[in-house]
């Protein structure tokens, strides 16, 4: 494995397959893509669930025995799209302002001008058998958005206690 604290998942009644392929996934981002991975991105590489991804990663964020994941939250003005705030664990709702072209972003957007990122805190240890791509090759996954988050919360009681911060 990459990451041997994935196995920890288990304990949370995650099927081993996704481990494995969690694991796959996470040790082969090239390193300058590793302060922005994108659970969307994942879906589509390796044909998962979009809600059992957000479990998987909020897990890895969550859990004492894993943490191998940190969130990161961009602001971005809808109107010229340049990056206002970036924070990370947990965003302040408040109204920003745009340095580049004034636009002032209320609070009432914020949840669909916000791009939901991780980053990965470990590097991946050398592994001897990494499993072979999922559905690699499926092109780029959309920017996961709080607004986006919303509906999977909706539909899943457990995701929305572990993505308390929204």
């Amino acid at each position: 494995m990459f990451f041997p604290c994935l196995e920890n998942l288990k304990k949370a009644r995650f099927p081993e397959r996704s481990i494995e392929i969690l694991d796959w996934w996470l040790g082969t981002r090239r390193p300058n893509t590793r302060q922005s991975l994108n659970p969307l991105q994942f879906c589509l590489d390796c044909n998962i669930d979009v809600e059992h991804a957000l479990k998987l990663f909020a897990y890895c964020v969550y859990d004492d025995n894993i943490k191998i994941l940190r969130q990161k939250f961009a602001v971005y003005c809808p109107s010229c799209g340049s990056r206002i705030k970036i924070f990370y664990d947990n965003i302040n709702k408040r109204t920003y302002s745009c340095n580049n072209c004034g636009y002032n972003l209320s609070e009432d957007l914020l949840d669909d001008s916000t791009v939901v990122t991780y980053v990965l805190m470990k590097d991946p240890v050398q592994s001897n058998a990494p499993l072979p791509p999922m559905g690699v090759g499926q092109g780029k996954a959309e920017s996961l958005r709080i607004s986006t988050l919303r509906e999977h919360l909706s539909h899943d009681e457990e995701l929305r206690g572990l993505l308390s911060f929204l």
